[in-house]
């Protein structure tokens, strides 16, 4: 099982592209990173895969054609609604025809365990801190136990001990054998916990690989101009 990307290009405005024939093969099994400066297109990459927007050249392979195989933590997200944490999270299951109350009640306690959110199960995400907002947000792109799990920056207002919970069930995830695709900009958590990572640098694959082999002082001076990692 796998995601494959074929010379995908993506643009706002045809004269304005925002991504030029971006082709990679994201494999199960493991846990794959995307890097880049900001605005080298990496949120859009990740929209594309979770199918919000369309690719104006080029394809997505998925495992899966139903959107609903797909788990995904967007950057930023904000609810509209001042819901308890255990609506929050349950509005993932909304597309699992298959699941009861009693499964969808044990599914929510068990995600809110494992995002150390336990505690927070009734009180209102209008009360909590925008850290544990952030981890509620994983828990519903969780929930469902989707083929496909994309993170857009989920570390974001973490601290370093819930930074290494949140990258430590991604990795459960992907050795679980699905497909775990994570937005960073900590490349010492890259390094740390991810398999394989995508380089973009101007809207196009500089690089990818295997994080072992391709992740070194001479990239990061090519794609983000520091010399001292």
């Amino acid at each position: 099982m796998a995601l494959k990307l074929e010379q995908v290009s993506f643009a706002y405005r045809a004269d304005e592209p925002v991504l030029r024939d971006i082709s990679s093969l994201i494999h199960a099994g493991k846990l794959t990173a995307i890097i880049g400066e900001n605005g080298s297109g990496k949120s859009t990459l990740m929209n594309l895969i979770a199918g919000i927007s369309k690719p104006t050249a080029g394809r997505i392979v998925r495992p899966s054609s139903d959107f609903a195989s797909i788990g995904y933590l967007g950057q930023n997200e904000q609810p509209s609604w001042a819901l308890s944490a255990t609506d929050l999270v349950a509005i993932g299951l909304l597309s699992q025809r298959n699941v009861d109350q009693n499964q969808a009640h044990q599914r929510v306690t068990q995600v809110l365990e494992q995002v150390d959110c336990a505690h927070l199960a009734q009180r209102s995400i209008a009360q909590i801190s925008a850290g544990e907002l952030q981890r509620l947000q994983l828990a519903r792109a969780l929930v469902a136990e989707q083929a496909v799990i994309l993170a857009d920056e989920p570390t974001a207002a973490l601290d370093l001990r819930h930074q290494g919970s949140i990258m430590r069930l991604l990795r459960e995830q992907a050795d679980n054998g699905k497909v775990v695709v994570v937005v960073l900009h900590d490349l010492q958590l890259v390094q740390t916990w991810c398999d394989d990572v995508v380089v973009l640098k101007a809207g196009r694959v500089h690089q990818q690989g295997r994080v072992d082999e391709i992740l070194n002082a001479d990239l990061v001076r090519q794609v983000f101009g520091v010399s001292d990692f």
